[in-house]
């Protein structure tokens, strides 16, 4: 299931253009949607929406065909998460980094893992605080018998990060855009 709320100018492009849309492209947006979260994402529910302040697009998705196998080895890539998060350009910094405005976001996975696998490798559960009151980052991963749930949250405020504190800010988008921050690997019992 996938929740985003919207908020300033994205509430008002998202009510400008899906109230108006037909029900026929509203089940393209919808869609078009599953399509950034998988190729073979397949709707389990409607597109729901919400206009009241702030607005909310729920989306709910299965994926069927979402790992690939290799043996006794299978694996998959979270979609989305956090990894564009700060969108940072630069190995360093010589002027201070601006935070514009406060960004919230959680994801939360719930893997169903098939009978007799387990997983081997998972993203790490981690807690970040951002410098300058900048907000945190945290990435928590549990399991349960024949589930695995990997909840991501980022909560950042408006600040100005000064260049010496920037090398903080590269560590953090390096964590979050690395491969092994979206993979999950699982083995055969």
């Amino acid at each position: 299931t996938q929740k985003t709320m919207l908020s300033g100018t994205e509430f008002e492009k998202f009510h400008k253009e899906f109230a108006q849309f037909t029900p026929e492209e509203r089940r393209r947006a919808h869609q078009s949607l599953l399509s950034q979260i998988s190729q073979s994402a397949e709707a389990a529910g409607e597109l729901q929406t919400s206009f009241a302040y702030p607005g909310q697009i729920q989306l709910a998705a299965r994926l069927p065909a979402y790992a690939v196998r290799d043996g006794d080895r299978m694996y998959l890539n979270l979609p989305e998460g956090l990894g564009d998060l700060l969108n940072l350009r630069a190995s360093r910094r010589e002027n201070p980094f601006y935070i514009e405005k406060p960004i919230r976001r959680s994801f939360v996975y719930e893997i169903a893992l098939p009978e007799g696998w387990s997983p081997a490798l998972m993203p790490e559960t981690f807690r970040t605080e951002l410098p300058a009151g900048a907000g945190f980052v945290e990435v928590k991963v549990s399991t349960a018998p024949g589930r695995i749930f990997i909840s991501q949250q980022a909560q950042l405020n408006a600040a100005i990060i000064l260049p010496g504190d920037y090398d903080k800010l590269l560590a953090l988008n390096n964590r979050l855009t690395a491969p092994s921050a979206k993979a999950v690997l699982l083995r055969k019992k």
